[in-house]
């Protein structure tokens, strides 16, 4: 589970930068870009979680 969170969160880091790169040629970037920054944003949304379930109890 912890792998293929941070295989997520490698992979949405190089759609963001492939989006950045590709910016200036196509329209396709946007929404490569909201979907690598979801693959960004839901692995430490879920460390987040886990972290803060375990402190509570």
């Amino acid at each position: 589970m912890t792998l293929l969170l941070f295989i997520l969160f490698i992979v949405g880091i190089l759609l963001t930068i492939l989006a950045y790169l590709m910016k200036e040629r196509t329209w396709f970037w946007l929404p490569l870009f909201v979907f690598g920054s979801l693959l960004v944003a839901l692995p430490l949304l879920v460390l987040i979680y886990f972290l803060t379930l375990f402190s509570i109890n």
